[in-house]
């Protein structure tokens, strides 16, 4: 009977705290602090509530801890270290919010009149990358700390200053610090957010229940509970240290954050349950909230949009389409991968392997490769499961994945080879010079064709694809316009002083159609050009029966139509100037 009623006791308890551990982030209205730390959430980049699977965890309480020392007892349980340490000082003691006659400084002087002591240690909670949590004293200076990513280092955190009614809520004895360096964390190459690293508690003291929202900042033993690692190894805040005057250490329950951090910070219930775990390299963990497949197939949808350009245009998917939407999915990989732009041979497998996994493992195809069983699927690459077998996919192990990468231009780069064609003095042929300097393109044979892009603005794009080979290696057509559509791709040739003397439509990535080879012939005499001044090389199978077949009423692009395309495809696969030639890619 004595155990019935403990069961009794226990599942009421368990009860209790389920029914507590919840926040409705509709509740609060509080802008300022948020519009400061926007930019870090998405829906990965928070920081939130406790599960209530709290029934196994470790415990960093009062009893165990001493915040005037920066080495704490070695038995700090071992999800805290990264995002629980001291804070260093810079060399100089920094400036202190207060000083000058800025509004926003002397209110926050009012409340927090206490400067941090040069020799009193700082401590600080890693809420997400770019959010400590502190004390009052220790938010109002500069202060460094130790990211936990070897390859950044240690990075600088400001203070984060708040408004007047934010004041009001938050517990004059804590403040925040802004990392404001912190690097993003990326989904996609242009999407990022901020990783959430510890979650934050209502429950001020896990192992009695007490603590609710409206429990006096100090209450007293039931709140002596720091952080808990529960049986995930989820570091979670309860209460924050503080070191009273009297010596003794006091723990601040942070349920009143509720009302001061943005939407974006706070997590429900059912997020906790379900958020998957990244692990990187060196065991650094982060977490982020669960994702449905619909939805990420949904966002690769739209990307493949964004990459496809309209029809008449060629582009990465369109290229490998290969009647496997997995494989135009897996060439768009290239473009958006957040980690560099790792080459597309190896991407179907794994993204086939993502999409099928059962059941769903909620994770962004690129925090599942990198962070999650993707990584360690990539490791021992298993031949066996693979769906798309090709002697590239062999090779896919990570070490090789990793390394090799396509270089990407970035606006700098592009300008600097953008080309513009003019006709000589005689008006017989074409000469090319650099847009920014002028200068004529250099000459070049056969064998060491430069690489062009023609984007669909009708800016010409010349790179020598030896062009940075010892940093980047042997350029890409798709660096140029970083993996975005084009009307045309391939190889030019040039003589003395930038004359054109031909051109064809070889690129892997990009695989012109005859399409290609008319729009920029009509181009070409559109702008007055003398077109027949240069060879046009096209595939071994391109020819004027070709041009009849080819379904020009499906070309939508600006200032073309289908009349004037197929009368230039006939006038240039019948002219002289016409030459065809095998290609490895022919088609």
């Amino acid at each position: 009977a004595q155990w019935g009623i403990t069961t009794l006791v226990l599942t009421c308890l368990l009860t209790f705290l389920f029914n507590r551990i919840f926040i409705d982030p509709d509740d609060i209205q509080f802008q300022s602090l948020r519009s400061q730390l926007r930019g870090g959430g998405g829906d990965g980049g928070d920081c939130g509530n406790l599960t209530s699977s709290i029934t196994n965890y470790d415990l960093l309480t009062t009893d165990n801890f001493d915040p005037n020392t920066a080495n704490p007892d070695l038995t700090i349980p071992e999800c805290l270290p990264d995002v629980f340490f001291p804070l260093r000082r810079t060399g100089e003691r920094a400036k202190e919010i207060g000083d000058g006659n800025n509004d926003d400084n002397e209110q926050q002087q009012q409340l927090f009149p206490t400067p941090v002591e040069r020799n009193s240690p700082c401590w600080g909670m890693l809420i997400r990358d770019d959010i400590i949590l502190t004390t009052s004293q220790c938010s109002q200076i500069t202060l460094f700390f130790d990211f936990p990513d070897e390859k950044v280092g240690s990075i600088e955190a400001n203070p984060l200053i708040l408004e007047e009614h934010e004041l009001e809520k938050m517990d004059p004895r804590l403040g925040f610090l802004k990392a404001n360096k912190a690097p993003d964390h990326h989904y996609f190459v242009e999407e990022s957010t901020k990783r959430t690293r510890m979650f934050l508690s209502l429950i001020s003291n896990p192992v009695n229940g007490n603590g609710n929202e409206d429990d006096d900042h100090n209450n007293g033993g039931g709140a002596d509970v720091l952080m808990t690692c529960d049986d995930r190894n989820r570091p979670t805040a309860h209460n924050f240290p503080v070191d009273n005057t009297n010596g003794t250490t006091e723990a601040v329950p942070l349920s009143h954050l509720a009302h001061v951090v943005p939407h974006d910070i706070l997590w429900k219930e059912r997020d906790m349950a379900t958020a998957p775990v990244l692990v990187d390299d060196h065991g650094h963990r982060s977490w982020t909230k669960a994702v449905s497949l619909d939805a990420e197939l949904k966002k690769f949808s739209k990307l493949m949009d964004e990459y496809q350009g309209p029809p008449g245009s060629v582009s990465i998917p369109d290229a490998h389409n290969d009647n496997k939407q997995v494989s135009k999915t897996g060439a768009l990989c290239e473009a958006v991968d957040p980690r560099g732009h790792r080459r597309q041979d190896c991407f179907k497998n794994y993204f086939f392997r993502w999409r099928h996994a059962t059941p769903f493992g909620g994770m962004h195809f690129f925090d599942w490769l990198d962070f999650g069983e993707g990584r360690d699927l990539m490791e021992t690459n298993d031949t066996e499961t693979m769906i798309f077998h090709k002697h590239s996919d062999l090779k896919c192990f990570r070490e090789s994945f990793d390394r090799k990468k396509v270089h990407y231009f970035d606006d700098e780069e592009r300008e600097k080879h953008e080309v513009v064609l003019k006709p000589s003095e005689d008006g017989r042929e074409l000469v090319a010079r650099y847009k920014r300097s002028d200068e004529p393109v250099p000459e070049n044979y056969e064998d060491d064709a430069h690489l062009y892009v023609w984007d669909l603005e009708n800016k010409l794009y010349v790179v020598d694809h030896n062009w940075d080979s010892v940093k980047y290696g042997k350029i890409k057509h798709t660096a140029v316009l970083a993996g975005r559509p084009a009307l045309s791709a391939g190889e030019v040739y040039f003589g003395k002083g930038g004359r054109l003397t031909g051109i064809n439509w070889s690129s892997g990535h990009y695989r012109p159609g005859i399409t290609a080879v008319s729009t920029l012939y009509q181009w070409m005499k559109n702008e007055g050009f003398n077109a027949t001044s240069l060879n046009w090389m096209g595939r071994s199978s391109w020819n004027t029966v070709k041009c009849l077949k080819n379904d020009w009423d499906n070309v939508k692009l600006p200032g073309y139509n289908s009349t004037s395309l197929l009368r230039s495809c006939l006038e240039v696969t019948s002219g002289p100037m016409w030459f065809r030639k095998e290609e490895e890619d022919d088609r």
